[in-house]
């Protein structure tokens, strides 16, 4: 088992989430409180979320009379346009793992515990 199977099953087990949990689309208030809390630069995520870097940078470009929470916001909302029902928690906490950012992958499984409302279109 990889460090990233390993970092995965830890997460499950300790906020007791399924499979299923995990591959629901995530909603768009869910990716809002996401972009609240992200503690990870989210200009280093497009590959990690089977992304274009160039999806990035417009929206650093084009948004750029508005706050940094907004284009965090802005940018997941774009990724979820993209990926429709392949932006997942699962997708998520992959890309946080993978950026050895275990924080937000944390924050995705503990906001989905609190609100299972919010992990879902």
């Amino acid at each position: 088992m990889s460090l990233l199977e390993e970092s995965i099953s830890f997460l499950k087990d300790h906020f007791k989430l399924s499979d299923q949990d995990l591959r629901k689309p995530v909603s768009d208030i869910l990716l809002a409180e996401i972009s609240r809390t992200l503690s990870v630069e989210w200009r280093i995520l497009p590959p990690y979320l089977s992304l274009k870097q160039s999806i990035a940078d417009d929206i650093q470009r084009e948004q750029r009379f508005i706050s940094e929470k907004e284009r965090r916001h802005e940018f997941f909302l774009r990724w979820k346009k993209f990926k429709r029902y392949e932006a997942t928690c699962e997708c998520l906490i992959h890309a946080f793992l993978k950026t050895e950012n275990q924080e937000d992958a944390e924050n995705v499984c503990k906001l989905f515990v609190e609100s299972p409302d919010l992990g879902t279109s």
